[in-house]
């Protein structure tokens, strides 16, 4: 599989100096402080667009034959899996977080991260429980 062109590499490596060159000379610039946030994010979305488009792998016949292995789809599902176990086990610890926090300082802060751990948690298992009855899992 080839990840990079040549033409690619080189455009990309551009951009990642430019966006250091601009993080370097943002300071002398006359930009107010909320201007050079705005202009450092726009730049940061620009750079990651153009990091994401530029690193897309080409694909070879040989790549597209591996993919549709049973073997292989079978591997994926379960990485896909695992992931999503993890991401489920990581939103329901900072519930727990969160709570043991709020109740040890008071602090209202914390109410905000047991509500960031709630939402994907919940999400989550709404999807497994609509994906349980859709395969008619046991």
């Amino acid at each position: 599989m080839q990840l990079f062109g040549g033409k690619g590499k080189m455009l990309g490596l551009l951009l990642v100096l430019a966006a250091f060159g601009s993080f370097y000379l943002g300071d002398i610039t006359a930009f107010t402080t909320s201007q050079k946030a705005i202009a450092g994010v726009a730049l940061f979305i620009i750079v990651l667009l153009a990091g994401i488009s530029l690193l897309k792998p080409k694909k070879t016949e040989e790549d597209m034959i591996a993919e549709q292995d049973e073997r292989n789809q079978y591997i994926e599902l379960k990485c896909a899996e695992k992931a999503f176990r993890v991401a489920l086990y990581a939103s329901f610890m900072t519930i727990i977080a969160g709570m043991i926090a709020f109740g040890l300082t008071r602090e209202y802060a914390f109410i905000c991260l047991v509500m960031g751990g709630i939402v994907p948690y919940g999400t989550s298992r709404i999807a497994y429980i609509v994906s349980a009855f859709r395969y008619d899992k046991p």
